[in-house]
């Protein structure tokens, strides 16, 4: 069994504030909305009562009122509406790193070890990683996507394409930003944040979607694996790891590494 270093726990406990955020900010707007109807229908009549305007006037001037009310009490809560997808997403993510991360402590032998949620800072560029896997064959930087649906794209466009069927049946398509190239970017930071402190090592990169609903359609000649729960699954990627021959690291230079990722600099 692999070491883990779990350093996630900040987030996730962000994570579940922001969720409490929201459903406060929700009560909050729901029983605002409601003394603030029961006041505006109080004062609406009282005005109606007194001005001496006809039932038909009258009528006309409260569902006036109470158009404007109801639009201004929509748009107050609409940033919530918006939250909670945000919401959503994030706590997926989260879902999916820490599946991953278990299954490599599990399978990896105890000369690896597992470190999640790396901030890498170098040369005035910044990096979060979601796992990082250091042991005698490597460094490997490990990004991990949770996306379901049909993942499409060539290797080099900007966008990646999500397709996803919703509860109604419909089928729908969100475009992403290129996770490769957001790897690429984690590779030079953590590259150039190794040269800094002396320590040299081979830093492999690899993608995994985490979703056993993922499937692929990405097209072009690709240097960075992609593993997929469907059609790799983990077993694939704990063989990447142990078989990657291309620098064996041991004893004191694993320790440095890990010791470098542990400071308050990284996370």
């Amino acid at each position: 069994m692999a070491i883990l270093h779990d350093t996630r726990s900040d987030l996730k406990i962000n994570c579940a504030a922001y969720k409490q955020s929201i459903d406060k900010n929700k009560h909050i707007m729901d029983r605002l909305g409601c003394g603030i109807f029961l006041a505006a229908i109080i004062i609406i009549l009282s005005i109606i009562m007194f001005s001496g305007y006809s039932l038909i006037s009258s009528l006309i001037i409260f569902g006036m009122s109470f158009i404007i009310f109801c639009k201004k009490h929509s748009s107050s809560c609409e940033k919530n509406k918006i939250d909670e997808p945000i919401y959503a997403k994030l706590e997926h993510g989260i879902i999916g790193e820490e599946y991953i991360a278990n299954m490599l402590e599990k399978k990896l032998p105890d000369t690896y070890h597992i470190l999640r949620n790396i901030i890498v800072v170098s040369n005035n560029s910044k990096a979060e990683i979601d796992i990082i896997v250091v042991g005698e064959t490597g460094v490997f930087i490990i990004e991990i996507k949770h996306w379901l649906g049909e993942i499409t794209g060539r290797i080099y466009d900007e966008k990646w394409y999500q397709e996803k069927t919703s509860k109604r049946n419909q089928i729908y398509t969100e475009k992403y930003s290129n996770p490769l190239k957001q790897i690429g970017r984690q590779w030079d930071c953590l590259e150039n944040s190794f040269k800094n402190n002396g320590i040299q090592g081979t830093i492999l990169s690899l993608l995994f979607f985490s979703n056993p609903e993922t499937s692929l359609n990405i097209t072009g000649k690709n240097h960075i694996p992609i593993f997929t729960m469907k059609e790799n699954g983990i077993d694939d990627l704990i063989d990447f790891i142990i078989n990657s021959n291309k620098i064996k690291l041991y004893g004191k230079r694993i320790d440095d590494i890990i010791n470098i990722l542990n400071t308050d600099h990284y996370k």
